[in-house]
């Protein structure tokens, strides 16, 4: 059971939103290219874990992907975490290419595409999370089961040249192995499916998404951003209102609902749910407010008139919790 599905971070969205429409291309623009690559690299390791948890034929196991939780002042996050009647296993991943080793010095190396550079030791990242997951558990009573940790890397292009390779260290595809062993070497259950449950339940209710608002660190303003639906077709062109539906200039195709994707990255860039006709109007890059109003109406509003409000968080319903935790 997944208990804390995997989805994009809200972090790696607003990243999406500025990559798209930040109109310069100074040194903010290479910031935002090189943290999205960042945060893109770790979405899909986390994805790629996903596909082989699902695999699983050993079934009472209950996964969590992305949990970040306190643990005193400091807060851990783990790629994903496997609970079973036997034991926890941490699974930290690494979407890197190339080939990889590791020096006298216990520092690990990527080499790909002629350049040379250190790496955050995968195996020494979740050796701290497993202390801070231990002290957590222990903080809520419910140290029972041993922890065990590994790393993967889940890029297609990626070597392991490491002639000390630890058994815990390897290519994603030999992460179902390595469970499956790890279930044969503890066969004694320690605790019942309850119990592994009230495990689950516990970090998910502590579990608290990092909240942050890229644009206004990088003093991001929504003038800096082209405004408008983009086509669907060819990304290239904003598009224009026109006969009641939207048309692109470039490839001559016409959507009716183009607008959607365009107030889903104002929520994004916002992060709070309920925007007034006149932000969404400018936004669209239309001139009627009467337009403005039709295309809305289908959301949720608050208020009359002028202070009318309407509500968009439907667009992306997994982080309701947090616009509405922002807002707050």
């Amino acid at each position: 059971m997944n208990l804390l599905p995997l989805q994009k971070p809200l972090e790696l969205l607003q990243l999406e939103v500025l990559i798209k429409r930040y109109r310069k291309r100074d040194q903010c623009y290479a910031q935002i290219q090189d943290q999205y690559h960042r945060e893109l690299a770790g979405y899909l390791g986390e994805k790629a874990l996903q596909y082989y948890f699902s695999l699983l034929r050993y079934k009472p196991v209950l996964t969590l992907f992305g949990l970040r939780a306190k643990a005193f002042t400091h807060y851990f996050q783990i790629d994903a975490l496997l609970i079973t009647r036997q034991f926890l296993l941490i699974v930290e991943s690494k979407h890197t290419k190339g080939v990889i080793t590791e020096n006298d010095a216990k520092q690990m190396i990527q080499h790909a595409d002629g350049n040379t550079k250190s790496l955050q030791h995968p195996l020494h990242q979740a050796d701290i999370q497993r202390r801070q997951l231990q002290t957590f558990l222990m903080n809520h009573h419910l140290d029972q089961l041993p922890i065990y940790t590994c790393a993967t890397f889940t890029h297609p292009e990626v070597i392991i040249d490491m002639p000390n390779q630890p058994n815990n260290l390897f290519t994603h595809h030999y992460l179902l192995q390595f469970i499956y062993d790890l279930l044969e070497e503890n066969p004694t259950q320690i605790i019942s499916s309850k119990q592994a449950q009230t495990i689950g339940q516990c970090l998910v209710e502590n579990h608290a998404p990092q909240n942050r608002h890229l644009a206004i660190e990088w003093n991001i303003k929504e003038h800096d951003l082209i405004h408008g639906p983009f086509c669907p077709r060819c990304s290239k062109m904003v598009m224009n209102r026109k006969h009641g539906t939207w048309f692109c200039p470039s490839c001559q195709l016409y959507d009716k609902h183009a607008h959607t994707d365009a107030l889903r990255d104002l929520l994004i860039y916002h992060q709070y749910p309920e925007f007034s006709n006149q932000v969404v109007k400018n936004w669209l890059n239309i001139d009627s407010p009467h337009v403005c109003k039709r295309l809305l109406a289908s959301y949720d509003r608050t208020g009359e008139k002028r202070l009318t409000k309407y509500n968009l968080s439907c667009l992306v319903p997994e982080l309701k919790h947090q616009f509405r935790r922002i807002k707050s």
